[in-house]
């Protein structure tokens, strides 16, 4: 990448951070102690499974802006997800790629606001964790919910959707 493509794509990943707020993944696994290291001095939330560590999305270091960028993990400097690669491959511009992670974050925020009023707990993190727990948790409920709020389904769908035809990579799968 030239590093005019480079700034463009930090410009988007900067102002995007689906990757950090659990959208696209549940968790980060560091690759070395190292990366453990450097973290554990931080405020985001670190744990081990399996032998393994990983920090836990969403990412408390990323409020608008990464507060660890220079110090992120490995994955998460070199993780592209699909949409940046579309940028990079000149397939849509960077106002298209804005907008379109625009459109993604108010499909989100309005299917936990939605989630919330019914009184559902999404601290539980990733927005797939959040599907699942609705789905899971609330089977009981599951078609009053939809009687009563047909649109968060349809939101649910769009935005598994978009994210799908924008965001995923085989990464995600």
């Amino acid at each position: 990448m030239i590093a005019c493509d480079r700034e463009i794509g930090e410009s988007l990943c900067k102002d995007c951070g689906l990757c950090c707020d659990g959208t696209l993944f549940y968790d980060i696994e560091l690759a070395s102690h190292n990366e453990y290291s450097v973290l554990i001095q931080t405020d985001v939330k670190l744990v081990r499974k399996r032998g393994k560590r990983y920090l836990i999305l969403p990412c408390s270091a990323h409020c608008g802006e990464c507060k660890i960028y220079l110090d992120r993990p490995m994955l998460c400097k070199e993780f592209e997800c699909g949409l940046l690669k579309k940028v990079n491959s000149k397939t849509i511009n960077i106002e298209e790629a804005l907008n379109i992670t625009q459109e993604l974050k108010k499909l989100r925020t309005h299917i936990d606001k939605t989630l919330q009023m019914l009184d559902i707990d999404i601290s539980v993190g990733s927005v797939e964790r959040n599907f699942k727990f609705l789905y899971h948790n609330n089977s009981s409920h599951i078609d009053h919910i939809k009687k009563q709020h047909p649109k968060l389904f349809l939101d649910i769908a769009s935005f598994k959707a978009l994210r799908k035809k924008h965001f995923d990579t085989p990464e995600l799968k």
